[in-house]
């Protein structure tokens, strides 16, 4: 009996990667703990947190993008959704700076650009609408906790846009999906 043992040829490619994570992960770290312990000695704000979110999207967008969902409108949805966030902590860290109406633009501008990506090749994306209806809910979501927080001012016109988007946008893809609309959510939500 001859046995022939034959190994898949080594990816370069990904030793690559998983050297330039090993060695970028240092520096990370580094300028995490470093920008921390500065902004503990000085005081005052925590602006160190904006500085580690900071941190955190640029690793989670170059380094460690995510592998399962790595298409052009889950992309988009995550770099909006993260730069939302950290608009929100340079709000909560500056409170003069009008942080809600911005984060509310950014949530707009990250909107128009998903449905953008999502609606300009319908028949390749249509497995793709889960990361644009976790990112409709997530604006929502943002929609009710800027208006509890906002009940006394008056409902600035970013955040009636982009409700506005998030609602035209959740209709015109359920009206084109039709039935896969509903398999989908099934799907994922695993409903009978």
């Amino acid at each position: 009996m001859n046995i022939k043992v034959v190994y898949p040829a080594k990816n370069i490619r990904r030793d690559l990667r998983r050297n330039a994570i090993y060695w970028a992960k240092w520096p990370f770290l580094f300028a995490a703990i470093a920008s921390l312990i500065t902004n503990i000695f000085v005081g005052a704000p925590y602006w160190s947190a904006i500085v580690i979110w900071g941190l955190w999207m640029a690793w989670s967008l170059i380094f460690t993008p995510t592998l399962i969902e790595y298409n052009r409108t889950s992309i988009a949805v995550k770099a909006s959704i993260n730069t939302t966030i950290l608009i929100v902590i340079i709000y909560l860290v500056f409170p003069l700076w009008p942080g809600i109406e911005v984060a509310s633009l950014v949530v707009g501008g990250g909107l128009i650009l998903t449905a953008t990506l999502f609606f300009s090749n319908i028949s390749k994306q249509k497995q793709n609408f889960f990361p644009l209806l976790i990112f409709l809910i997530i604006a929502v979501i943002f929609a009710g906790v800027a208006l509890f927080f906002r009940r006394e001012e008056p409902l600035g016109w970013a955040m009636i846009v982009a409700i506005a988007l998030a609602g035209a946008i959740f209709l015109s893809t359920a009206i084109i999906i039709r039935i896969n609309f509903f398999r989908e959510i099934k799907k994922r939500f695993l409903l009978k």
